[in-house]
């Protein structure tokens, strides 16, 4: 029987959320950064899905990789995200601009008072207060761990503590032992989703599988059941890339860890096992848990009640199916890679892999195209168990395709490692789809004579990350 994929939940690309089947019940316009890098606007994010909301959304991009259009800035003139733009004619709202992520989470229990989301009830003032300034601490001695000359993370470790003692006090996984997250654990969760990786990269520092940490692992553990949160988690290494931009560089004291965060190590989740072509993925959980992406219906956790080639054809055919929704125009982005691509274009922005103004290609972009459709044909083959014959016999296509291209080989090769770094989550897919894409990219580069890793480009655009 043929695959077929349910729609997903919510995904970063989503301009409505589902629970605005009526456009006119559209209270909230959010405008939040198009590439779903921004801390602030992932919590108030989280807030409205949690809220179950009806919400559009207008994607602006941040300054490291885009220019602002005029049309948000006559909104917001310095530029600034998250704002909601707010229309309600009870209370006699026309686009009310509303501006700093604490104000908009205000104006959501304010508009959507049911169900109580503020925490405030939870507690008396002073405890709930206490908690604010808990995760300000916190985020303090992150800083202080990457971004200055800190030879060890006690500071850091010791505020992790400070808040596994917090919730290991708490009858729920959530703060204040609250049956569900509340505004206060969205702050916590949006903060230390990019203090997992960043710990690992600069300090080699596991916070997840922490055997002195149980209680948040099982905070984090509990926030990755959640339909809602996992439609908008990033992966370690999309993290990676826009931490610096935002934050400015990080001073690395232990690079233990790099291999497995930049894709290059074996077993990092981004290369086909040679037998059996499944993606193999880190032996330590503590690199990075492997969470479902969630479709209608199919939340987290019966994902992982299904078998495992189940899950691994529905990753698979997610990563297809955003292939070929628009392959003509992922194929000309993907030539800008070619040897007379415009990949090194920066204009300025400080997000390594940034170019929005690169032009592509055109004269392999035909070619581009040609591949990325078998990969596309390889991802979607309903082989559950069996993918290495269904490699095997995508790989003859390419190889006889690329007899065809001559001298354009390796420029289609380049222009899928290209492609293969910037792949987003969760901006293009989750990271179970993300996985398998990067993997399939990295053996079709290879079967065309490149590098099967893309380390040509990685020494090329990763300079100021990867070290």
């Amino acid at each position: 029987m043929p695959l077929s994929l349910p729609p997903p939940l919510t995904t970063a690309s989503a301009r409505l959320h589902p629970a605005a089947a009526d456009p006119s019940s559209v209270k909230i316009t959010f405008h939040r950064d198009s590439a779903a890098w921004c801390p602030y606007c992932q919590k108030v994010w989280l807030h409205l899905l949690a809220k179950g909301a009806p919400f559009a959304v207008s994607a602006v991009p941040m300054r490291s990789y885009g220019a602002k259009p005029g049309e948000f800035l006559a909104i917001s003139p310095g530029g600034l995200l998250p704002v909601f733009t707010v229309t309600d004619a009870a209370r006699g709202l026309e686009d009310a601009v509303v501006s700093d992520s604490v104000n908009l989470m205000s104006a959501i229990e304010e508009l959507y008072p049911e169900p109580d989301l503020s925490g405030r009830s939870l507690a008396p003032a002073a405890e709930i207060d206490s908690l604010y300034r808990l995760e300000r601490e916190l985020f303090s001695s992150w800083c202080s761990l990457c971004f200055r000359p800190s030879p060890s993370p006690s500071q850091f470790l010791a505020s992790l503590k400070k808040v596994d003692a917090v919730l290991a006090a708490s009858s729920t996984p959530y703060f204040l032992s609250s049956p569900d997250p509340t505004a206060l654990d969205f702050l916590f969760v949006s903060h230390l989703e990019r203090m997992l990786p960043t710990a690992m990269y600069t300090h080699a520092l596991r916070v997840r599988a922490n055997p002195e940490l149980p209680a948040l692992d099982g905070y984090l553990d509990a926030f990755d059941g959640l339909p809602y949160y996992v439609c908008t988690k990033a992966d370690y290494y999309s993290t990676l890339l826009n931490i610096e931009p935002q934050y400015g560089p990080m001073v690395v004291r232990d690079r233990s860890y790099h291999s497995y965060l930049d894709g290059t190590a074996p077993d990092s989740g981004w290369f086909l096992d040679p037998s059996t072509c499944e993606v193999v993925t880190p032996a330590d959980p503590a690199t990075e848990p492997l969470v479902g992406y969630v479709l209608s219906g199919l939340p987290p956790a019966d994902y992982a009640a299904l078998p495992p080639p189940s899950r691994t054809n529905l990753a698979r055919l997610y990563a297809a199916d955003k292939l070929n929704s628009n392959l003509p125009a992922i194929s000309r982005f993907a030539s800008r890679g070619s040897s007379k691509g415009s990949k090194n274009r920066r204009q300025g922005y400080s997000a390594p892999l940034a170019d929005p103004e690169a032009s592509p290609d055109d004269a392999v972009v035909g070619e581009v195209e040609e591949a990325l459709g078998i990969i596309a044909a390889c991802l979607s083959a309903d082989d559950a168990g069996a993918h290495a014959a269904t490699v095997a016999e995508m790989d003859g296509r390419l190889r006889e395709a690329a007899a065809r291209w001559g001298g354009k080989k390796g420029d289609v090769a380049g222009s899928l490692a290209y492609l293969k770094l910037r792949v987003g989550v969760p901006r293009d897919m989750p990271l179970v789809a993300a996985r398998e894409l990067r993997a399939h990219l990295n053996w079709a580069e290879a079967a065309l004579g490149g590098g099967g890793g893309g380390e040509g480009e990685k020494k090329g655009l990763f300079g100021g990350l990867f070290k």
